[in-house]
């Protein structure tokens, strides 16, 4: 994949990109593509409708799905999968048989998340239940220290529509599932967008491929529920960049390099100075009852956001107010 343009900036002139599938990420994928001055073509199993004809009309191939029939001209060099399924399409393995890359919607938006010159800190959180709730979470807690956080996904807003943005974002909360997860491949190209993963035992749908894929090439930090469960396995098995930080989250006592709880008081051990003998305060179980957030699965999903924001250097002065925001 290294022949390939990695970035907004690469030589996207005269690569033949195809993409498969339409929808809302079928069409931003396509817009994005064309901007970056690629010869495009979607193939679509829905056509007509208002996209279709945005895209005629700024010159990009629409071509209607008819399987291992569909007449896409001739071979291309790239093609990005609008969702999961779309691996399995003939036109995908074909390509991959003969060479070409397969993208999925994840793997094309962080090799074209620097159009505003700065690349956006991604946060990859495992599983769409929960994983939304963290970054809701996470979102509020980050934004109250002043910093530019959006949460995209199939429970968001389109990715490439934010990275699209002339504005750079400073964070992007991106919860993936199962099937998204296990579409990731493992290339070993070095990643230009920071990257730290965030997965938790409470979201069981994850199986070791999928938690692989979370913390896979993590450059910054492997966000984990300490205890000797799927994900505490999972983080010693990753394979990550040098000098990304194992993160231990849980409701127990913790350890240097984790946030869990001491008495009442939430605290973190992991994103500060002396934390050998040191703790810092975050918030406390207390404060988190009165805001209606009791049971253990609402406190863990709230130390984990925390170790988010914690890891992003987010003060803790911007923890409370965030919190009351949130669970008001």
């Amino acid at each position: 994949m290294s022949s390939f343009p990695l970035g907004w900036t690469g030589d996207w002139a005269g690569k033949k990109v195809l993409v498969l599938g339409s929808g809302d990420v079928g069409f931003a994928i396509a817009d994005t593509v064309h901007e970056l001055g690629a010869n495009t073509t979607v193939v679509t199993d829905t056509p007509g409708g208002d996209q279709e004809k945005i895209l005629t009309v700024l010159g990009v191939a629409v071509v209607t799905d008819q399987g291992d029939q569909t007449d896409v001209s001739s071979a291309p060099d790239i093609i990005v999968l609008s969702s999961p399924a779309m691996r399995s399409h003939p036109l995908a393995a074909a390509a991959a048989n003969e060479g070409a890359a397969v993208w999925s919607e994840v793997e094309f938006s962080y090799r074209v998340a620097d159009k505003s010159g700065t690349r956006p800190r991604c946060i990859l959180i495992g599983g769409h239940t929960h994983g939304q709730e963290i970054a809701t979470i996470s979102q509020a807690i980050v934004e109250e220290a002043g910093l530019r956080a959006v949460v995209v996904g199939s429970l968001g807003v389109v990715a490439l529509d934010v990275l699209r943005d002339p504005t750079a974002w400073d964070v992007i909360l991106w919860p993936l599932g199962a099937a998204e997860l296990a579409d990731l491949h493992h290339d070993t190209e070095p990643l230009r967008t920071p990257f730290m993963g965030v997965a938790v035992d409470a979201d069981r749908i994850l199986g070791p491929l999928e938690l692989d894929a979370v913390y896979f090439r993590n450059d910054h930090a492997c966000v984990y529920s300490r205890g000797g469960g799927a994900t505490e396995r999972a983080v010693e098995n990753a394979w990550v960049q040098e000098g990304c930080r194992a993160i231990g989250v849980g409701l127990d006592t913790p350890g240097m390099s984790d946030l869990g709880v001491v008495d009442d008081i939430i605290c973190d051990r992991a994103f500060l100075d002396d934390r050998q003998h040191r703790a810092l305060e975050l918030t406390t179980l207390a404060e988190l009852s009165e805001l209606g957030c009791r049971d253990q699965e609402s406190v863990g999903k709230v130390v984990t956001s925390l170790a988010i924001a914690r890891g992003l250097s987010v003060s803790p002065d911007s923890v409370g107010p965030a919190l009351r925001r949130v669970f008001s």
